[in-house]
């Protein structure tokens, strides 16, 4: 899933200085929802991949000028002595030590190795550790497995790397409160690397990397409560624990309703985000089924071409349907739902016809047919051609009332 959606799960939110602490709302265009005017709370968030809300500030603290290379450069050494660090205009004992790290090049690993290597206070006072050569053409493992052990005491370890990995790269690597991980490793490199760390509570993972079986089944973890991941992998991982799960569509093409059919039901996940497909029209009735529980509900719709499309059909068409399964789900709080659909009649942004919409999904005019008992947040995005582009409204229940509410930065609500 696209890491540029406005609610984005698993993820958590950062602080300098403090542990992850659950969720914040983040909308897409970088702007936040601001719910304190009506003394409640914001539509819970974590993010996605690569999406990772943080401080804006330089953590490299001048590192990618100290050596003077760009990403499109070779990897360079980092056996330096300590002079010739500080003879290229860079003290490591006046580096400033932070605990937050954001290594986005090879050149910005070598120098966090360098300085880490000579002041190991830079390296031991690293909570939450991030490091993405996405953009490197290769990276060098000797260099990434030294700049780990230089940082023993992350507990937020998020780690994006080119194609090849080596299967034992993360095999030695020791974190003893480790607490959130998130990767696009494939997963026959993780085996041993998440059976060492069983403090694990959150963990996002990308494709498998078409090994068969996944090499996961047979790892424990114990401690997982968030889980991100494909549908192809879902029934070999710990999701009957969890209480926050993120279902990302696999490149096999595997539809939502079938892989949440096939699971055990699970009344821990209070917290789900599911891609669909447009002709999913089944998909409300598989998440009863599967997680009957749920709070909070996020459908993500996806274009696959591996999928034949139903043009102008989606689930929520049939409205009077859509309601009686949306009333199913009891205990349902908050509903998001991403779409190209125009999802209402007249010009995109028009409240009174979004009014409409949110009406007739949450109170039935039939004798048969009652308003949602729980449900007081439902947030839209739709007409969208891009992640970022559409119409984004949020619309709560007011003492008895469906208000639309303009999106600012605001707090967090939490389980």
């Amino acid at each position: 899933m696209g890491s540029d959606f406005f609610w984005q799960p698993l993820e958590p939110s950062k602080k300098v200085g403090s542990r992850a602490q659950g969720a914040m709302l983040c909308c897409g265009d970088g702007v936040g929802f601001n719910s304190s005017a009506l003394n409640i709370p914001a539509f819970d968030d974590h993010s996605r991949s690569t999406g990772v809300e943080y401080p804006v500030f330089d953590t490299d603290q001048g590192y990618s000028s100290t050596y003077g290379c760009t990403a499109s450069q070779s990897v360079p050494t980092y056996k330096k002595t300590a002079s010739q660090i500080t003879g290229r205009g860079m003290d490591a004992n006046n580096a400033k030590p932070l605990n937050f790290r954001n290594i986005t090049s090879a050149c910005k690993l070598d120098a966090f190795i360098d300085h880490a290597t000579h002041n190991p206070i830079l390296g031991t006072v690293v909570e939450t550790l991030r490091i993405d050569l996405l953009n490197e053409a290769a990276f060098s493992a000797a260099m990434l497995r030294s700049a780990l052990v230089l940082a023993p005491n992350v507990q937020d370890l998020l780690l994006y790397l080119p194609p090849p990995v080596p299967l034992g790269l993360l095999a030695n690597a020791r974190f003893p409160t480790l607490d959130f991980f998130a990767t696009n490793v494939p997963h026959a490199s993780l085996p041993v690397f998440l059976s060492n760390h069983p403090t694990l509570t959150s963990l996002i993972l990308g494709p498998c990397g078409k090994t068969s079986p996944c090499l996961l089944e047979s790892v424990k973890m114990p401690n997982i409560a968030s889980l991100q991941c494909t549908m192809d992998c879902l029934p070999l991982l710990p999701y009957e624990q969890v209480s926050r799960l993120t279902l990302d569509h696999p490149d096999s093409g595997a539809c939502a309703p079938t892989v949440l059919r096939a699971m055990t039901a699970t009344v821990y996940v209070t917290s789900l985000t599911v891609d669909i497909y447009p002709n999913d029209f089944d998909i409300l009735e598989a998440i009863a089924q599967a997680t009957p529980l749920v709070r909070k509900l996020k459908l993500v719709e996806k274009n696959m071409h591996t999928r034949v499309d139903s043009p102008g059909r989606r689930p929520w068409n049939d409205r009077s349907k859509w309601h009686r399964e949306l009333c199913k789900l009891s205990l349902l709080e908050e509903l998001g739902v991403v779409t190209e659909a125009p999802l209402i009649s007249g010009q995109s942004g028009d409240f009174d016809e979004e009014l409409k919409v949110i009406m007739l999904w949450s109170e039935a005019k039939t004798k048969n047919g009652g308003t949602h008992a729980t449900l007081y947040h439902i947030m839209l995005r739709y007409g969208a051609q891009t992640s970022t582009s559409g119409v984004l409204s949020h619309w709560y229940k007011v003492a008895g009332s469906w208000t639309h509410v303009t999106s600012a930065s605001g707090p967090t609500l939490q389980d």
